[in-house]
């Protein structure tokens, strides 16, 4: 038997999604498409996990909430393209990503698990990356950071909803996963669909650059409880510090940096939804009335997303929280540096949940 369960967390409907856009006459204009492109969201990430997760492991779709009409589409899209994972149901009225998430972790019969939404498609290994380090006796879960790659760089004409991939296309031809890629030193090698995938190593840094996808053991799971299904985005960054306030002290591991991509541009995810396009307008970079950079030859935004207002854990955007090792944790503020407080995890924690 195996002993890691891959969930995806999914949702699809049959109702228009108004921010797609489509190319008239050389004009970019809004073109509404049926949320079921969501489920060619899933196929690619189901394709990407078979084609690049080496690790044995089971493979469970948690539908989250999606009414029959998506359900179904979903489960017939995956059969005609060979692909027959388990699919996990939740039909409930509230159905926030920590409904999903909960329910998984209830359903789960192996000793680890990981997560990661439909919407990403993972990299080459990225698997063992993170469930390796689990089994030492220092590490209880590991964390990913997504990179910025994007689907729909292939042939749009491969899916049912061609407009909706040529407009997910459109928003890569910045050559900003490229930029991403070079920048940060990821190898990257491209699949038949003519779409990057990026090569997982293992690196971990900042205590709160956290996403919500992270492998975990049961044990670890049983310790620090479930999501709390009161906040709609279950996260791995809200997850950490469930974990640390239970007195783990170790919940992510050095050993496991691991790059995913996600469909949307320059996206971080997590705990705040953006849209691709939403980088534009929340530069890290100081800004003149046209917006352009005050000082000349200047970037106006770094490729990582910052994490935005607007979450529920926005109140911690300026401000970083790390372990230095010997029960020492450190909260600085994250554009100069300035530490602002360093000492045990308790007392860390403490000022952590004041700062504003």
């Amino acid at each position: 038997m195996v002993d890691t369960t891959v969930f995806v967390l999914h949702y699809s409907d049959n109702k228009m999604n108004p921010a797609v856009m489509k190319n008239i006459d050389g004009v970019w204009k809004r073109k509404k498409v049926s949320n079921l492109a969501l489920n060619e969201c899933l196929l690619r990430c189901v394709q990407s996990i078979k084609r690049n997760t080496k690790y044995p492991h089971k493979l469970v779709v948690v539908d989250n909430g999606s009414p029959e009409i998506g359900h179904e589409d979903a489960v017939n899209l995956l059969k005609e393209h060979g692909l027959t994972p388990e699919f996990l149901w939740v039909r409930e009225d509230w159905h926030p990503v920590a409904v999903g998430a909960n329910r998984a972790m209830d359903a789960l019969e192996t000793d680890y698990m990981a997560f990661l939404t439909s919407d990403m498609k993972p990299g080459k290994d990225w698997l063992s990356h993170m469930i390796e380090p689990l089994k030492t006796p220092q590490w209880h879960m590991t964390a990913c950071e997504p990179n910025i790659t994007q689907y729909g760089v292939g042939d749009p004409k491969k899916y049912r909803t061609p407009d909706f991939w040529a407009w997910l296309k459109r928003t890569a031809d910045n050559k900003a996963a490229q930029r991403y890629f070079a920048v940060n030193g990821v190898g990257v090698e491209m699949d038949e669909w003519d779409e990057p995938v990026p090569h997982c190593r293992r690196f971990m840094k900042e205590g709160n650059q956290r996403i919500s996808i992270f492998t975990t053991s049961r044990d670890f799971i049983d310790k620090v409880g479930r999501y709390d299904e009161t906040y709609l985005r279950a996260c791995e960054y809200q997850y950490f510090f469930q974990a640390l306030k239970k007195g783990i002290e170790n919940p992510t591991s050095e050993a496991s940096y691991t790059y995913l991509s996600h469909f949307g541009g320059l996206f971080r995810c997590g705990v705040g939804a953006y849209h691709p396009d939403d980088w534009k307008h929340h530069p890290t970079v100081p800004m003149n009335a046209k917006g352009k950079p005050l000082i000349e030859g200047q970037d106006r935004q770094e490729y990582r997303y910052p994490r935005g207002a607007g979450n529920v854990f926005a109140k911690k955007d300026k401000y970083i929280f790390m372990g230095l090792g010997n029960n020492t944790f450190r909260v600085m503020e994250r554009k100069n540096g300035n530490i602002k407080f360093e000492g045990p995890l308790k007392e860390a924690l403490k000022y952590w949940d004041t700062t504003k």
